[in-house]
């Protein structure tokens, strides 16, 4: 029998992907008191932190007291939240982020009434309600009971943005009394997708370059 040629043969093979989580974290401000700030919304502290993103890949993005996701409650076992009790920085942060030196977003984000409720936007900066990690505040100074917030991020147009380096921008501001503070150091939280193939589909391939080769060779001894 004539021996097919191998080049004869041609065949087709896809790779699949599978998504790994990464969560990287960018320090922003130790924490500081300062005990004559002015009220009325006047900026007592400010700190920023340049990051590159590619907002493609981008799951969410938060402000948060710690490093990673790792604040708990007794009410809630083996949970974890952004933020904490009874609310974030006295009173507010007005955020602003900017890339290529144009502004390309600003918001009041954090913010408190005069018995310490928290109350509008938090943590999440972006992000669905779905993959972002809920926040934890206190109900009020009063009442500690927990409130879960499961927030959607509000700098929502941004996977329309070209990749590259972005500022955040974080403006402390005082409402109440002349006391503004940041209890803890603060940090920008952002998880990302990082595709890599499946070990299913790496698997898959070999046995089909192995069966093809196999066969070739058997078909060229005939």
């Amino acid at each position: 029998m004539k021996a097919l040629p191998l080049l004869s043969t041609c065949f087709v093979v896809f790779f699949a992907f599978d998504a790994r989580a990464e969560l990287l974290s960018y320090f922003v401000t130790d924490p500081i008191i300062v005990t004559d700030a002015q009220p009325g919304g006047v900026e007592f502290h400010n700190a920023s932190v340049t990051v590159p993103l590619d907002p493609t890949r981008i799951s969410w993005i938060a402000w948060n007291f710690n490093d990673v996701v790792s604040t708990t409650h007794p009410d809630f076992p083996g949970e974890t939240f952004l933020g904490g009790m009874p609310f974030g920085v006295d009173d507010f942060i007005r955020l602003t982020i900017s890339t290529q030196g144009f502004e390309v977003f600003s918001a009041d984000i954090d913010q408190n009434n005069n018995q310490g409720t928290s109350v509008g936007q938090q943590a999440v900066i972006f992000g669905a309600p779905e993959a972002t990690p809920d926040v934890l505040r206190e109900t009020s100074l009063t009442n500690d009971t927990p409130m879960i917030l499961d927030e959607a991020g509000i700098f929502t147009f941004l996977p329309l943005l070209p990749a590259g380096d972005y500022t955040f921008e974080f403006s402390f501001r005082n409402v109440y009394a002349e006391l503004g503070h940041v209890v803890k150091p603060v940090y920008l939280l952002v998880a990302s997708e990082v595709p890599e193939p499946a070990t299913g589909s790496l698997a898959t391939l070999a046995v089909i370059v192995f069966a093809v080769v196999r066969r070739a060779m058997l078909l060229r001894r005939q």
